[in-house]
């Protein structure tokens, strides 16, 4: 299974699912990398602040550089897990069919739920909770 983690930017919620699944992540048949749906961040690393949660929650993570998704992404993947209903309908702006885009909640909470953005909240602990729970319910359902 092929998987593709999306957020607004690719510098924080993406991109921390990314490697929270390769950490907690033990069917090395399943894979995953991070996307965008704007280009507002392409090139930049990893937000500092959500470096610092991955530290604090002993979570590796190497370098980075933010990307937008593209056709080939989606379909080259299996699921397309997004962070928020804004991500959808960017996502629809590049991908005319979404059929694989599901929300990171409906693993954690059975419902298209939103993860708040940390860039804007700066609850980056309530959203690194948030992610680590549906990635886990995500890895436990492709068990």
């Amino acid at each position: 299974m092929r998987i593709c983690f999306v957020c607004h930017g690719n510098i924080c919620r993406s991109v921390m699912a990314e490697y929270i699944f390769n950490y907690y992540n033990r069917n090395k048949n399943n894979t995953c990398f991070s996307r965008a749906t704007s280009r507002e961040e392409i090139g930049n690393d990893i937000y500092y602040k959500a470096k610092e949660t991955l530290i604090k929650n002993n979570i590796p993570f190497s370098s980075h550089r933010a990307t937008q998704i593209t056709l080939d992404d989606y379909n080259s993947s299996d699921l397309v897990i997004i962070m928020d209903h804004n991500n959808y309908y960017n996502i629809q702006r590049i991908i005319p069919n979404v059929s694989k885009v599901h929300y990171l909640k409906e693993y954690s909470l059975g419902r298209k739920e939103d993860i708040e953005d940390p860039w804007y909240s700066n609850n980056f602990d309530l959203v690194f909770d948030e992610i680590t729970k549906g990635v886990l319910s995500l890895i436990n359902e492709l068990k």
